[in-house]
């Protein structure tokens, strides 16, 4: 009984997951490795922040600074800082929102100038605390955010972490992100790249978007192997 349960409610996820995508007509591939992002968004331009600090120094935002097609602002706190400011071991120019945790939740959010299909941020610890960063995703024709799995950023390390966007709709574009995280100790961005266009047909999802598939396909195939089953012994008794 156990098992059948567990194969319906397999079945009853998928099916959930493909009529939501259907009904919202929008859909989103996220990536965490950076070649399989580049496959999915040729093209992409990148962008870094550069000349928006001096370089031992930081610069305090207030109403938000714009860096190619994209416009920053954060809440409650807002940075640029140099890479030899000593404030961070990524050894390049750096996007800051941070609190020091004295407020509960850090906040920066960027509009673009224009949608795109694809969005990329590296993304870093702004000190050496584990913490989750919750995404939320602006698109075209929505008038909520569509929430992203949160990004796991790992406290002492000089490497930042990938995170790529791909919209799955040709009618649907990203408007803009929404950065959360809830501890207020903050977080970096070393750059990040936008794609006008993508290959939204050549989409290939990362290997446990591919186990989570492959496992509802085989709950649903053994669900109606199940139901064809007992239609015979039906018929035979």
């Amino acid at each position: 009984m156990y098992i059948k349960s567990l194969v319906i409610l397999l079945g009853l996820v998928l099916l959930g997951a493909v009529s939501e995508s259907r009904a919202q007509t929008f859909s989103v591939t996220s990536y965490t490795d950076p070649a399989l992002f580049a496959a999915a968004a040729p093209g992409a331009t990148t962008y870094n922040f550069s000349g928006l600090a001096p370089d031992t120094s930081f610069t305090a935002f207030s109403s938000g600074v714009t860096v190619g097609p994209a416009f920053f602002s954060g809440s409650p706190a807002f940075f640029a800082i140099g890479p030899n400011a000593g404030f961070g071991t990524y050894g390049v120019p750096i996007l800051n929102a941070g609190t020091g945790g004295a407020f509960t939740t850090a906040e920066l959010g960027t509009v673009l100038s224009a949608p795109v299909f694809a969005i990329a941020f590296d993304v870093g610890s702004f000190d050496d605390t584990n913490k989750a960063l919750e995404i939320l995703v602006a698109v075209s024709g929505f008038n909520t955010l569509i929430p992203i799995s949160p990004l796991d950023l790992p406290g002492t390390t000089s490497t930042p972490e990938f995170i790529g966007l791909v919209s799955g709709n040709s009618n649907t574009k990203i408007t803009g992100l929404l950065f959360e995280e809830q501890s207020g100790r903050g977080f970096d961005l070393t750059d990040f790249s936008v794609a006008a266009t993508a290959n939204i047909s050549g989409a290939v999802p990362e290997p446990t978007t591919w186990a989570m598939m492959i496992l509802g396909f085989c709950g649903l195939g053994f669900l109606a192997h199940r139901r064809k089953q007992n239609a015979s012994l039906l018929r035979v008794a």
